[in-house]
């Protein structure tokens, strides 16, 4: 009897064991798919690492160097042509910064890396007091390297170097035969060593992350537990408001002052006229991030989770920023004489802000938090 009851067990006992059964399998297979779809995401953080990071660093240490040679011959040469080609040498390092200044996570927010390479804006005009006081004291010893790398944040980096370059005296005498040549040179040669120095550490830094290092930093230097999804989502999000702020306040609103009177000394890189033109970077930079991607760029993730074509908008409102912005001259003090040009580059720039921050924002149930694009 007990054999046969082991064999022919109550109907409803083998409804509970199915049930069971199918409970563990499910439960095992979403799972499997919740591993799956974070192991996907951490390869499109590794991607971004990969083939974007790194290469665009690697491309502005690369310009750096040869700004580097050109500072170098500038001073060992007196030669209209040496000037010519330090200042075009210093125009493209920038504009390869350009195209990665949008990225605010990971070594360069260490050690104030950011801002040595790039002290701007300058809210208090601390740099030209500085300089000034620089100038001035004609102490050979301050133009030094070592007394560079732990120097102001201010007398370093791409700014410093475009004031050199493209000052209202930056003559080829000034850097050859003028009383204070030799002072100029020194500080203008390490300033660009110094430069290099900074770019190759972050490189170095990006090139030994491992994984879960690699996450931390897309999540802000937090360790919250949030999936990789919320966390690459998350990074998407927040670079694109913060970076929107940056250029609308800095970039365009700050020289464009009240309408009236234009700012155009607080332009970034007005001295070598290339505001405008570092806006249309901006914008090409942001658009090649959105569509990068291992598997799916963040667009093709974008589209599984909107019906609505954001992803076809956003591409298509990147296009009309890149485009105008191409059309226009370089500076902006040209362009602001031109109001209609001006403000259509900002009406622009205003509706794609608002396409970001409340329709991306909505699909991916985030808000827009503090800026840590806010200057000094």
């Amino acid at each position: 009897f007990l054999l046969l009851s082991h064999y022919y067990m109550p109907f409803r006992d083998l409804i509970s064991r199915a049930i069971l059964i199918t409970l563990i399998f499910c439960n095992s297979t979403l799972s499997e798919n919740s591993q799956d779809i974070d192991r996907l995401f951490l390869d499109e953080m590794i991607a971004i690492k990969n083939f974007e990071i790194i290469p665009k660093y690697q491309s502005v240490l690369n310009s750096t160097k040869k700004l580097n040679e050109s500072t170098v011959n500038l001073c060992s040469n007196h030669d209209e042509s040496f000037l010519v080609d330090a200042r075009n040498a210093w125009i493209k390092a920038f504009t390869d910064w350009q195209n990665i200044q949008y990225l605010r996570v990971g070594s360069v927010q260490e050690n104030f890396r950011y801002e040595s390479i790039q002290f701007w804006p300058d809210k208090n005009t601390v740099a030209s007091k500085q300089y000034i006081k620089l100038i001035a004291s004609n102490d050979l010893k301050r133009t030094e390297l070592d007394h560079i790398k732990v120097s102001s944040v201010a007398l370093r980096g791409f700014t410093t170097i475009e004031r050199l370059l493209f000052g209202k005296k930056s003559t080829i005498d000034s850097f050859s035969i003028s009383e204070n040549s030799k002072f100029k040179c020194n500080f203008l040669i390490n300033v660009s060593k110094d430069l290099e120095i900074i770019l190759s550490e972050i490189i170095l830094d990006w090139q030994d992350i491992d994984e879960k290092e690699l996450v931390k930093i897309f999540n802000n230097g937090l360790s919250n537990e949030i999936s990789n999804e919320e966390i690459y989502h998350k990074f998407y999000f927040e670079t694109l408001i913060n970076n929107l702020e940056f250029i609308i306040t800095y970039k365009l609103l700050q020289p464009y002052g009240n309408g009236e009177k234009h700012k155009i000394k607080k332009a970034e890189s007005w001295r070598s006229e290339l505001s405008i033109s570092n806006i249309n970077n901006n914008f090409k930079s942001l658009k090649r991030l959105l569509n990068l991607g291992q598997q799916r760029s963040f667009l093709d993730n974008l589209s599984l989770l909107d019906a609505n074509q954001l992803p076809l908008r956003i591409n298509s409102a990147l296009d009309d920023i890149i485009d105008f912005s191409q059309e226009l001259d370089p500076s902006i003090n040209n362009v602001l004489s031109q109001k209609d040009d001006f403000k259509k580059l900002l009406d622009l720039v205003f509706k794609f802000n608002s396409m970001i921050e409340n329709e991306l924002g909505g699909v991916l149930e985030l808000k827009k938090g503090f800026n840590a694009y806010d200057g000094d």
